[in-house]
């Protein structure tokens, strides 16, 4: 009965996986033409408790002259992190970052794409999950 639970444990972190896998991307073909900008950095600062923080970040850009702002960092949302990371990440803004914007709806932006190496891990965990599942699986049915 253990070995079942835990295959199917397994093979709910593996469906998951897989969703984020797809969601990505959707995401990155949605954006991947989208062009960027110079734009410029008006707050920036940290926000959370304990261990989970996150960075607060507005900035400001121009598209066929008209200024817009938001506050989207990455492309597939938040990241948090330890407070001394997040401060160092906010550290390195530059003052003028570039910014991607959809040119259908200049008011939808980001400044970063998920770094290249998630596009790899997220699927390899997806696909581990799924192995170990079914070994915990073929176990619960061999005890059965």
């Amino acid at each position: 009965m253990g070995s079942l639970l835990l295959a199917l444990l397994a093979f709910a972190i593996s469906g998951t996986a897989f969703w984020q896998v797809r969601r990505m991307s959707a995401s990155h073909r949605r954006t991947r033409d989208w062009p960027t900008i110079t734009g410029r950095i008006i707050h920036k600062s940290i926000t959370g408790e304990g261990r989970r923080f996150r960075a607060l970040v507005a900035y400001s850009y121009t598209v066929d002259g008209v200024e817009h702002t938001n506050d989207k960092i990455g492309r597939i949302g938040l990241s948090y992190g330890p407070q001394n990371s997040i401060q160092a990440f906010v550290d390195r803004l530059p003052d003028q970052p570039h910014v991607h914007y959809n040119p259908a709806d200049p008011m939808e932006s980001y400044l970063f794409d998920p770094p290249k190496w998630l596009a790899w891990v997220v699927p390899t965990m997806a696909l581990f999950a799924l192995f170990v599942g079914f070994v915990w699986l073929s176990d619960a049915i061999g005890s059965a």
